[in-house]
């Protein structure tokens, strides 16, 4: 379940006038077609942060800037992101 509701928070951020319901759906209904290829990137993910934490949680220092990035890249490929948002050079 956790799979399908990944984007609801970055949808309500990005989307102040979109209710939390419709946010949920916009999630569901974004990651449904990807479903497979979305759980193993959280799969992946998660390994990754855990395998980091291993040396004294040093790894930590590239692996969270590297895991927030991953989830903005599939926010903007799968939601993509409205052009008010994006900051002017």
């Amino acid at each position: 379940m956790f799979t399908f509701l990944i984007m609801t928070i970055p949808i309500l951020v990005e989307k102040p006038n979109v209710s939390v319901i419709q946010a949920f759906k916009m999630s569901i209904s974004a990651i449904k077609p990807h479903f497979i290829k979305i759980f193993a990137l959280i799969i992946a993910t998660i390994l990754i942060l855990f395998v980091s934490t291993i040396p004294f949680g040093i790894g930590l220092i590239w692996s969270l800037p590297w895991a927030a990035v991953i989830y903005g890249i599939l926010y903007r490929e799968l939601i993509g992101v409205e052009p008010s948002a994006v900051a002017a050079p």
